[in-house]
């Protein structure tokens, strides 16, 4: 894989090639720093604006796929493979690691419960190397949002304690979507032949507001967009759904 920038006219400004595979969007700090995953690699890595390489840091991880993002402090969050989402320093030091909670590698892989899992209670699943491949979320208070694709959605502080867990009943391919209001948006994925994609809505203590079954059963579904007025649009199936802030599809 090659990492480039590109001009405005759409001409190279730079590339570099020392990121390896991978599959994750670029996160581009204030003051320049270009912070990208290597999916083969499992390391993260920070470019200065000319593309230089400032850093690597090795998270030791088989496989990363979620693209970084940003807390307020300038510290980098993504998700790895190994039950692991990590949080590291913008200077490339390791600020804290989240293991999921009832997943080890030794466990083998069992349904999840759903419904909201109490922060000291048991997950009800265990899934050997629980996947966090999408990026994280964030809200206006630095709280993280992650999901698993073991179907768990995890609520983190910005120092990486876990708040809350919410078990979605699907995979969860795509990221959350967190709103101004403090509505998440996930979509709870197909994971055998027949099932299909599940939109939910819980408030910011991981309550269940509503969900709504979608006639799609796509492998990959989106992330959910919302307007300023509420209205919730995600991709099901290679067909664009509208939907009101209750859920209600709306009409073309």
């Amino acid at each position: 894989g090659v990492l480039k920038a590109v001009r405005p006219d759409g001409s190279v400004k730079w590339e570099n090639n020392q990121i390896g595979d991978t599959h994750a969007t670029p996160t581009v700090a204030a003051d320049g720093t270009v912070y990208v995953t290597g999916r083969t690699t499992g390391h993260l890595f920070a470019f200065n604006a000319d593309g230089s390489l400032k850093w690597k840091h090795d998270t030791v991880d088989s496989y990363l796929e979620s693209s970084p993002v940003l807390l307020s402090d300038g510290s980098i969050v993504f998700g790895g493979a190994n039950n692991s989402v990590y949080a590291v320093f913008p200077d490339g030091k390791r600020r804290w690691t989240f293991s999921a909670p009832g997943a080890t590698a030794a466990s083998t892989t069992a349904p999840v419960s759903e419904g909201t899992i109490a922060a000291n209670a048991s997950t009800g699943a265990a899934a050997a190397q629980v996947w966090f491949r999408a990026a994280p979320a964030l809200d206006n208070q630095d709280r993280i949002y992650v999901g698993g694709m073991n179907g768990v959605l995890h609520a983190l502080s910005p120092a990486g304690d876990l708040l809350w867990s919410y078990g979605a009943g699907g995979a969860l391919y795509s990221s959350p979507t967190v709103t101004e209001n403090g509505r998440i948006y996930l979509i709870s994925g197909r994971v055998e032949a027949g099932d299909v994609n599940r939109l939910l809505a819980l408030d910011l203590t991981g309550k269940l507001l509503w969900q709504k079954d979608l006639g799609g059963a796509t492998l990959n579904p989106s992330t959910v967009a919302v307007d300023a007025q509420g209205r919730i649009f995600v991709n099901d199936n290679n067909t664009l759904l509208a939907l009101d802030a209750a859920g209600t599809l709306l009409e073309a």
